[in-house]
């Protein structure tokens, strides 16, 4: 078996000492977080990590709207979980009191004796590999990817709500708004088709599939619609914001966002132009001999 020897002096003063980390060092290099609420994956997600409120974590890894931690009291269980249920608190014993008891619960207690404990035996380590290697989940991947795709959506459609809400506050003051189908020269990106010569077939068609109903604010310059509503959009189909009227009242016009409406036709695309057009009547369709004879008798 092992044995164990003891040195002398003189050997224990050729030993070289071994840096350790303090315990306020070892705090700076953990991430730590308190669980706002229950949660549980709702398709039970084998890679998610159920939370029970108050419970303390650890966060190794973050991407996106989730992160990848354990419970100090457990970290064998291991796992993803959303951010918007997690409060992420400083890195200190203090984070590790209860907000309401403001004493450590004997979980947090063995905890912190853990973190002593290996301050005081294991030497600076290494840098470790991300405790994630492989892809991220399908529902962790999913997630993160409408939530980017919403937020830019959200982003592009305020800002364009603002510049509809200047262009109409403009127009009312005399000193601004459209100009020979374009915006003022402060929202010159923006570039309208309106013609009063064009008659409304010339404008791409859209129909309304969700309904979407103006803030009070800028409710003049935008347009309220219904599902179902035909429209005719006289801006361009790449910007996140149309600006049209409803078919058969070009009085009242103004702007909508482009993901409540779903294009049906574009007379001015590239393969309207290409179709054929017939010119004077029709050719006459060819008719057998079987029905000749019969239309003679």
């Amino acid at each position: 078996g092992d044995q164990m020897q003891i040195l002398s002096p003189e050997d224990l003063a050729q030993l070289q000492e071994v840096p350790r980390l303090s315990v306020k060092d070892v705090l700076k290099r953990t991430t730590l977080a308190r669980a706002a609420e229950d949660w549980q994956d709702p398709e039970d997600e084998p890679s998610c990590l159920a939370l029970r409120t108050g419970e303390m974590l650890q966060l190794s890894t973050v991407r996106g709207n989730w992160a990848f931690c354990w419970p100090l009291d457990a970290p064998n269980r291991r796992g993803w979980v959303p951010l918007a249920f997690v409060q992420i608190g400083d890195s200190s014993v203090g984070t590790l009191l209860p907000k309401e008891e403001q004493e450590l619960s004997p979980s947090a207690s063995a905890a912190v004796l853990d973190l002593v404990r290996q301050a005081s035996t294991v030497a600076t380590p290494p840098r470790r590999p991300p405790a994630w290697m492989g892809d991220l989940p399908a529902v962790v991947a999913e997630s993160a990817k409408q939530a980017e795709h919403a937020f830019r959506e959200h982003l592009a459609e305020s800002d364009a709500a603002a510049k509809a809400a200047a262009v109409a506050a403009s127009q009312e003051a005399g000193t601004g708004g459209f100009m020979n189908g374009q915006l003022a020269e402060d929202d010159d990106n923006i570039e309208l088709l309106d013609a009063e010569d064009m008659p409304e077939d010339c404008y791409p068609l859209v129909v309304c599939k969700v309904a979407f109903t103006p803030p009070r604010n800028p409710s003049e310059a935008l347009l309220e619609l219904k599902a179902g509503d035909l429209i005719r959009v006289t801006s361009p189909l790449d910007a996140a914001m149309y600006y049209g009227f409803r078919q058969g009242d070009s009085r009242q016009r103004g702007w909508f966002p482009k993901r409540s409406v779903k294009l049906l036709e574009d007379p001015l695309s590239e393969e309207a132009e290409n179709l054929p057009v017939q010119i004077g009547l029709p050719p006459l369709p060819q008719v057998s001999e079987e029905v000749l004879r019969l239309t003679r008798t």
